[in-house]
This record gives C-alpha cells, sequence and structure tokens, in this order.
C-alpha cells in the first residue's frame, strides 16, 4: 500500500478496520481507455481534487483533458468524500476523449 498524505493507493480492497472506517473511504477509479481499476482509501475530509491530480499524474493521464464522473454526472473536485456523500466502494469514472496524452 502507497501513502501519500491524505489518501493511499491499494491494490485490492482492504477489509475495513473500525477506527480507520471512521476517518477513511474505499474509492476506486476506473478508466473508460483501459478499463483498469485503481483503489484508494482517501481520507472523508480531503478535497477528491488532490486524489484524482495524483491518479493522473500515477497514468501518466493528462488532467485537463479528463473527465471525472460519479454516477454519470459531473462533480465539483473541490468537496469531500464527505460532502459527496461517497461511501465505501463507490467510483469514479475517468472519461477520456481523443488520445487523453
Amino acid at each position: 500500500m502507497e501513502e501519500n498524505g491524505s489518501w493511499k493507493m491499494e491494490e485490492e480492497p482492504a477489509d475495513s478496520k473500525h477506527q480507520e472506517h471512521l476517518h477513511y473511504v474505499r474509492l476506486k477509479i476506473k478508466c473508460n481507455k483501459d478499463g483498469i481499476e485503481r483503489f484508494y482509501m482517501i481520507k472523508r475530509n480531503c478535497r477528491v481534487k488532490k486524489l484524482l491530480l495524483d491518479y493522473c499524474k500515477l497514468t501518466s493521464i493528462n488532467f485537463r483533458s479528463t473527465r471525472f464522473v460519479i454516477n454519470h454526472r459531473a462533480f465539483s473536485m473541490d468537496k469531500t468524500p464527505n460532502q459527496l456523500g461517497l461511501d465505501d466502494n463507490d467510483q469514479i469514472d475517468a472519461l477520456i476523449d481523443g488520445n487523453g496524452a
């Protein structure tokens, strides 16, 4: 598991621990281009944008040419998982138009 301040990257979802569950939410990001799902744990009070910027950096995707949606709807990246009503195992889709590089 890789840690980066406000979020943790996981290979697979881990078993939940009660204390950790109170402070973190498990999310997955799925890219429409390659279909690969990546799992993360993010603090419930951290802006989602920070996670998405790091996701783009790790996957070599251009942030500006990627649209992120939850349940096929755009959302404010300046909000936290709590503000967006995200729960464990919710999915954020990374939609890349064209080459996305």
